[in-house]
């Protein structure tokens, strides 16, 4: 986007930034010319809405340049491009995320009571979707409902296959790169997000090729349609479920955990399997390596 390095890092700064977080707690108001501005941090600070926020100040500020005098060149457009769009975003992702938080809750809520096959296949093909965007967040109240009506959640199982799915697909694309730097990247992924941490897979690895974020969802959805099949729950809450926290999918007198350990298997071999195919198709056409080529 060849955007100013400067105005980036101030955008990435303030939305991360510990005080702003804690203003935009809502624990009180906060308005920005009689609108309200986004009162979920957690919502608004996720990577996604950073990027977006930077690849938007781009374009503002070459617009901005072009109007520019001369003398003020490199100088004017970065004070107004921070003075417009940080608080123009703030105000869109304000409305936004109050009706996400009035909204979404409820929906998945009646879709888990009421279609739990196609919910856990779902959740588990857009949980990475929703790890972008900070919706996640939203998942804790009903899993949190789950347990105390319940004593289990079908949500968590879906989380899990999820994760596994970008675990996968990160394997895949370390087998098949040719670029030593990249392949360890990939293989420090896997690991890092068979464990929980799904961050490094999700955006240093499978977000840079299409075709592996991709697979890594049909993972997911694979390894959720199963666990909604057999009706696989988790029996304790867990915060990014992953293969240590496999114990808490045990049941006595049932085959609850050999179903979690099969679903898992899916989901990673999905995933791993198409990333892995697909990848061999881009290099046989001259695509290069799952490092160089974005598709």
């Amino acid at each position: 986007m060849k955007s100013n390095i400067y105005v980036a890092a101030s955008i990435g700064g303030l939305m991360f930034y510990r005080e702003m977080t804690m203003l935009m707690s809502g624990e009180k108001e906060v308005h920005f010319l009689g609108l309200p501005l986004v009162s979920q941090p957690a919502f608004y600070s996720t990577a996604i809405w950073v990027i977006l926020t930077i690849c938007a100040a781009a374009y503002l500020e070459r617009a901005i340049e072009r109007w520019s005098p001369k003398l003020s060149k490199g100088m004017v457009a970065p004070f107004l491009t921070l003075l417009i769009l940080v608080p123009l975003v703030l105000m869109i992702l304000g409305p936004v995320g109050t009706w996400v938080d009035e909204h979404l809750p409820e929906a998945l809520d009646s879709l888990v009571a009421n279609a739990p096959v196609v919910s856990v296949m779902l959740l588990g093909a857009v949980f990475s979707l929703m790890l972008i965007t900070g919706l996640h967040y939203w998942m804790i109240a009903i899993i949190i409902n789950d347990m105390v009506m319940n004593g289990s959640s079908i949500v968590i199982p879906a989380m899990l296959v999820a994760i596994v799915g970008q675990a996968g697909a990160a394997l895949a694309n370390a087998l098949r790169s040719k670029d030593s730097a990249s392949r360890r990247i990939a293989f420090w992924a896997t690991g890092t997000a068979l464990l929980g941490v799904v961050e490094p897979a999700l955006y240093a690895v499978n977000m840079r090729k299409r075709s592996s974020f991709y697979a890594a969802l049909l993972g997911g959805a694979a390894g959720g349609l199963y666990f909604g099949l057999l009706s696989v729950k988790a029996f304790a809450m867990v915060g990014n479920p992953n293969l240590i926290s496999l114990p808490l999918f045990i049941e006595e007198g049932s085959l609850n955990l050999l179903h979690t350990c099969i679903g898992v298997v899916i989901a990673f071999g999905v995933s791993g399997g198409l990333t892995y195919w697909m990848a061999g198709k881009g290099q046989r056409r001259g695509q290069g390596s799952p490092k160089a080529s974005i598709e």
